[in-house]
């Protein structure tokens, strides 16, 4: 038998292992995810339409684009500010920040309007999409196609606040945002050109702020436009047979639901194979952040069912990525 000064050394060793580290970590990312994002959220909404009547415009915007889904890209948005305040490339002002913030609200909103539009048809045949707002009309196209255009406008106006250099870039990015919708009707690959949105999306963002080591905004841009694609091939699944029915192309309607799964897994590693690359211009610090990513991504295979593994890993890596950008610029900042 044990004495019980040796349990309490072992109790006292065990608390401190990595899997309790590890679980620590588990239990903010669920804070910052249910309390701080989806609850904040949903508690903001319900309170300003008790109080405004006029807020009704704010929730048939939510129906359309998600709004809580935009913070969830925000995050890598705000890693990457972070770490390129670390690495000395960053020095903008407050003004800036508030440009980029609404351009980048601005574009999301304009490319989730134009996709509903061109996917109505769609959307309305499909039985998992039938229940939207604008198949449902709980929103009029020319509502949806007004702030697909107001929200295009507003994104080049900030553009051209933060200037020309950043605008090329903004024309680019205006292209996939409408182009991308057509592009399931054309290749299989569209999962990549959704990934690339993001990808152009973060260069635009660090042109904007910085003028060197544009090595860190590729990086990180390359891992979320792969990390983008896999969870979007993980979200085609669900629509295997209409995709097929419907002549839309998709990873799961070309080679089958078993072998899109593997394609999933591989954009996943390369990911993260991108952030280990990021992580050598950082500290120990960003490499353990990315080793994480990938235990979060090895994690939504273990979800049941191919919605809630989109939702896990796209949701938990931005914040776990987030948490650690932040370690990191305060610790070395």
């Amino acid at each position: 038998m044990c004495s019980l000064k040796t349990l309490c050394w072992i109790k006292f060793r065990y608390r401190h292992t990595p899997f309790h580290f590890f679980l620590y970590i588990k239990k903010i990312i669920y804070f910052v995810h249910y309390f701080v994002i989806d609850q904040f959220i949903r508690k903001t909404l319900q309170y300003l339409a008790m109080k405004h009547a006029q807020i009704s415009y704010i929730q048939k915007l939510n129906s359309l684009i998600l709004i809580k889904h935009t913070l969830f890209t925000l995050l890598w948005l705000v890693s990457l500010a972070l770490l390129g305040v670390r690495a000395h490339a960053v020095h903008a002002s407050l003004q800036t920040w508030a440009y980029l913030l609404l351009a980048y609200f601005s574009a999301r909103t304009s490319g989730m309007c134009f996709n509903r539009l061109i996917d109505k048809e769609l959307d309305a045949k499909n039985p998992r999409t039938a229940s939207r707002a604008l198949p449902q009309k709980k929103v009029s196209e020319r509502f949806t196609l007004l702030q697909a255009f107001v929200f295009l406008f507003v994104m080049f106006f900030s553009v051209f606040c933060l200037g020309t250099h950043v605008y090329t870039t903004a024309v680019l990015l205006a292209f996939f945002l409408v182009g991308y919708s057509y592009t399931k009707r054309i290749t299989a690959f569209c999962h990549l050109i959704l990934g690339s949105i993001y990808f152009v999306a973060l260069i635009c963002f660090w042109q904007a702020i910085a003028q060197s080591d544009f090595q860190i905004p590729i990086l990180l841009g390359l891992s979320l436009c792969f990390s983008i694609a896999a969870g979007d091939i993980l979200y085609g699944a669900l629509d295997f047979r209409f995709d097929r029915a419907h002549a839309i192309k998709s990873i799961p309607a070309l080679v089958g639901i078993e072998n899109a799964v593997k394609v999933a897994k591989v954009f996943h590693v390369v990911s993260v194979i991108f952030l280990v690359m990021l992580s050598r211009y950082f500290s120990g610090i960003m490499f353990i952040a990315s080793l994480l990513v990938a235990c979060v991504y090895i994690l939504s295979y273990f979800k049941e069912g191919f919605e809630e593994r989109f939702r896990f890993a796209n949701t938990y890596s931005g914040v776990v990525f987030l948490l650690f950008s932040i370690i990191e610029f305060v610790w070395h900042g």
